[in-house]
């Protein structure tokens, strides 16, 4: 094969390789315990173009939007849309800010 002919389908499948990975990457968060006791209340934490810090001020700041709940909140500088949806005792918690957002699943 020609160099030129190589070098044209290798730009081509790295073309369609980043087409189709996530424009934004999502991240794992460490599960933190209380506030206020040791247990730990909460599974799934991650977070998009954000801080694990940051998403936890918001999932603390914007609690009231879980278990069928949704509104807006303002956390760490940024005004959120938050959602949730009810998991048998749980709720997953979703909140958005632009290309910003938090993602948790409250056990209790």
């Amino acid at each position: 094969m020609r160099p030129l002919a190589v070098l044209a389908l290798a730009l081509l499948a790295v073309a369609v390789l980043a087409g189709t990975g996530s424009a934004r990457p999502q991240k794992g968060c460490a599960l933190r315990r209380g506030p206020g006791d040791t247990l730990v209340h909460s599974a799934d934490f991650q977070v998009v173009n954000i801080s694990c810090e940051v998403g936890w001020r918001v999932a603390l700041a914007c609690v009231r939007f879980t278990y069928g709940h949704a509104g807006n909140c303002d956390a760490a500088g940024y005004r959120w849309r938050c959602t949730s949806a009810r998991l048998g005792l749980g709720s997953t918690q979703r909140c958005l800010a632009g290309r910003r957002s938090m993602q948790i699943v409250w056990l209790d």
